[in-house]
């Protein structure tokens, strides 16, 4: 799972790898003349937390991160030519693009779902952006480009070799924090605890009150910061 070939969508695993007995157990190899030619072709290779494998990768997703005040994790994104990875799409998550070797066409689109949460995607939001992109711009090796959640993006790899390094963060969003504060404090609360069928109209609003007085507390929000 940690590398994939994309080309214009996901190629099969069976298209560039073996599968191998190692130590009594199988996995997949890359075969490496089909790996090459599906590069020539115009596949991408995408390896997912490149952090892992690349000190600098690590040092450029901590900076990042530091910047951000929130997680990052990074992907990398390897081409000479072809038709790309996903397509148009936006991510749930902040994204730092580093054009790291060559240059990449981005495309970028005004959100038709704004503020998207993990459990969200694109492919099933029903409805694409209409009309031209906001911003249509090559990267150059070393440029650095922003995307929010969000907003639509289309990457298009130009001739020749093209790396780049997306750093996804992942900030708290309120949904998070509402969601921490009712597992956290609303056991220790009456009116959540009251059978739903034997549940009046008033323990109700009892309850919705008790988890605003928890969200809104200085010290429930300082404690769900430091964890």
């Amino acid at each position: 799972p940690i590398v994939q070939l994309f080309n214009g969508g996901a190629l099969a695993e069976e298209r560039y790898t073996d599968v191998v007995t190692e130590l009594g157990a199988p996995r997949r190899r890359l075969a490496k003349r089909r790996f090459y030619a599906e590069l020539k072709g115009g596949a991408t290779l995408v390896v997912n937390g490149f952090e892992h494998y690349s000190p600098t990768a690590l040092r450029l997703c901590a900076e990042v991160g530091r910047y951000c005040s929130a997680p990052a994790v990074g992907n990398a994104y390897l081409s000479i030519g072809g038709r790309g990875t996903f397509g148009r799409h936006w991510d749930t998550h902040d994204v730092f693009a580093l054009q790291l070797i060559g240059r990449k066409r981005w495309q970028v689109f005004a959100p038709t779902f704004e503020l998207p949460l993990g459990m969200h995607r694109s492919e099933s939001s029903g409805a694409a952006p209409a009309g031209a992109p906001v911003l249509d711009c090559v990267l150059e090796t070393g440029d650095l480009l922003y995307v929010p959640r969000g907003w639509w993006h289309h990457v298009l790899p130009q001739e020749g070799p093209s790396l780049h390094l997306s750093v996804g963060t992942y900030a708290p969003t309120v949904h998070d924090y509402v969601s921490w504060a009712c597992a956290r404090h609303m056991p220790a609360a009456l009116a959540a605890r009251h059978s739903l069928d034997a549940a009046s109209v008033e323990d109700l609003d009892a309850a919705v009150e008790a988890l605003r007085a928890a969200v809104l507390s200085a010290s429930a929000r300082a404690e769900f910061e430091r964890e």
